[in-house]
């Protein structure tokens, strides 16, 4: 006889997960700069350690499998997390790789719930994602009805609740492959509520334009219906018998592919030669120059190709390749703070290591799964083979654009990953099981509240930056100083645009004339980032203030490196150059100058001055 009272907190649990699932995807914090990253992740945290603190009072057997695929996913978060002792910035590795481990906390979990209760947790995922779809439609149409018009261009006004229209759509993509299980695999309410929200979701992919997204959907469909063509075949033993030499032909192509194809592929669009590559002039319509040059641009900061430069300092090092042919970053300051790739972001801060760790697990998945599904009676049989294709789609996806970024993606790909691990995990060998000790789970607990406090380190700093840039166009010095202070942490230097906390500082400082402390804050600046134009021009300044002036013209020249049409280091370099009576190096600075204004005029008239009394 069942008891009421484990009846009554079944049905909390399962409450709870899907209501935690709801919140994570949808819940912001409009206090701070990015209002979803950062409150997300913490409330991801704070779930993983109310997980696994639930575990040990329980008491229960958490048996862990060791084979393939969970090796490589742990493999790739372990390796990602050392990269942190060769990261030139840490608090932003730190920050990257706590994502890692959330991820593969909710991989865990997740697999943890379709052990105890598959059914069960499945409608859990179900109801969430008809819900958060649901809730996304009326925030959408709510900032759809605030827009003047519904233009291209006015697209990327809308957001939903992901901080960019292409991260929205990318959600939706992810949300669409819950929703068709919930179609097939659900009766009554559920199933006309998923229906919907289907029809919901394709208006909405439809509407936003983002082209990885649509031709995500187009592969996904594709390789649906393929599979279903070859599901006739006969040759299914001599497939099935060779997974790990399949895994390590396609791990090799892409290989050859990321290493050394698609740069010359960029390198061939960029130059726009008339002897494009095939493959080249495919590329080409389908991605906008700006992308294809931060692509090119990642492999020229590539120095160490083994291990990279580090998780999440590739917003670093970026600016050392130079903006030139990158318009917006130079004269409009946008700044780009991934490569628009996931593949390339991976490669690029961990190295060949991490990126062929990273494709071991994701192959293998995608091999194991289709090797199950080629084995399988019917194509048909049972819907939840639809992981297996969207994450092909999802893939794709990451070609083009930075799901990996956001906490919401993290999360629902884990949970689709573990679907897909839970099909395979049977016709995995060399599986060694292995049962984590209830004094084990202390370890974990204290691992994700740590994780849930750096979260909160980092809510804190961005909600003292966002103070801090209000201070600054007040003029209030003082406070600028006092919130650049209070938003300081291990874990938080720079702002969301790869400027460091410090550098606000040191010109609040050199405001107040006090020009030895803001060169401290200066210094400490260029420690954070020393590839940032702003931090080197102001750091160059302040020198030039205390006399130092042959370490300033470098950092100037650097500067102008770095940015070849920002002005203002060219113009200080004139100012120099003038004041040593250089006249023929301060008149190739003013020449070289892209835009009017007073400065130039009056550093002209004085350089024609010079000129005169030098005849």
């Amino acid at each position: 006889m069942s008891n009421p009272l484990s009846i009554k907190l079944s049905f909390h649990l399962w409450k709870t997960v899907s209501a935690t699932l709801i919140i994570i995807s949808l819940f912001t914090f409009p206090f701070i700069l990015d209002y979803s990253l950062s409150p997300r992740f913490i409330l991801t945290a704070v779930s993983l350690t109310a997980f696994f603190y639930s575990l040990h009072k329980s008491k229960k057997c958490l048996d862990v499998n060791i084979n393939l695929i969970t090796l490589s996913y742990i493999g790739f978060v372990g390796w990602s997390c050392l990269s942190t002792f060769w990261s030139h910035n840490i608090s932003e590795a730190i920050f990257e790789n706590t994502k890692l481990l959330l991820g593969l906390g909710v991989f865990f979990s997740s697999l943890y719930f379709l052990n105890l209760h598959p059914e069960k947790f499945s409608k859990c995922i179900y109801g969430a994602s008809v819900i958060i779809l649901l809730c996304l439609c009326i925030v959408v149409l709510w900032q759809m009805l605030s827009l003047t018009g519904l233009g291209h261009s006015n697209t990327y006004s809308i957001n939903g609740l992901n901080g960019h229209k292409n991260l929205l759509s990318s959600f939706l993509f992810l949300n669409l492959c819950f929703l068709l299980m919930a179609y097939s695999k659900s009766i009554g309410t559920l199933k006309k509520s998923a229906l919907i929200a289907i029809v919901l979701n394709l208006i909405l992919i439809l509407f936003l334009r983002t082209k990885a997204v649509w031709l995500a959907l187009i592969i996904t469909a594709f390789v649906y219906f393929l599979l279903k063509i070859f599901q006739s075949t006969k040759s299914k033993r001599e497939v099935v018998s060779k997974p790990f030499l399949i895994i390590v032909i396609i791990v090799i192509g892409l290989n050859i592919f990321f290493l050394f194809g698609l740069n010359s592929i960029c390198a061939a669009i960029i130059q726009k030669q008339t002897s494009m590559t095939m493959l080249a002039k495919v590329f080409s319509p389908i991605l906008d120059i700006e992308r294809i040059t931060v692509w090119h641009k990642t492999y020229l900061i590539m120095q160490q190709p083994f291990t990279g430069f580090g998780s999440g300092n590739w917003q670093v090092f970026f600016p050392s390749a130079s903006l030139s042919g990158l318009w917006r970053a130079e004269d409009l300051g946008v700044s780009f703070q991934r490569p628009h790739n996931d593949f390339l972001w991976i490669l690029s801060e961990t190295g060949t290591i991490g990126f062929n760790i990273y494709l071991v697990f994701v192959i293998g998945l995608l091999v194991f799964g289709f090797i199950q599904l080629k084995s399988a009676s019917r194509l048909n049989q049972n819907f939840n083979h639809f992981p297996l294709f969207f994450l092909v789609g999802y893939l794709c996806i990451s070609f083009f654009d930075f799901p990996k970024e956001r906490i919401e993606h993290i999360v629902w790909l884990n949970i689709l990953m573990a679907l897909i691990y839970e099909k395979i995990k049977k016709c995995l060998p060399f599986t060694l099981s292995i049962q984590m000790k209830i004094q084990h789970r202390f370890v974990f607990i204290f691992l994700f509240a740590c994780i849930a406090f750096i979260g909160v380190l980092r809510c804190r700093g961005e909600y003292y930056t966002r103070q801090m840039y209000i201070a600054k166009s007040r003029g209030e010095n003082q406070q600028i100083i006092a919130c650049g202070k209070a938003a300081l942490s291990f874990c938080y230097h720079l702002d969301p645009t790869s400027v460091p906390v410090e550098w606000y500082m040191g010109n609040a400082y050199s405001n107040q004339k006090n020009y030895r402390q803001a060169n401290a804050y200066f210094e400490l600046a260029y420690q954070q980032n020393p590839y940032q134009r702003n931090v080197l021009n102001d750091l160059a300044s302040c020198k030039v203030m205390l006399g130092k002036i042959d370490e300033a013209t470098l950092l100037y020249m650097e500067a102008t490196r770095i940015s070849p049409r920002f002005d203002d280091p060219k113009l200080n370099l004139a100012s120099i150059y003038l004041n040593q009576n250089k006249l023929l190096a301060a008149k190739q600075c003013l020449d070289s100058l892209l835009h009017d204004s007073e400065r130039r005029t009056r550093y002209y008239e004085i350089l024609k001055i010079l000129e005169t009394q030098k005849q």
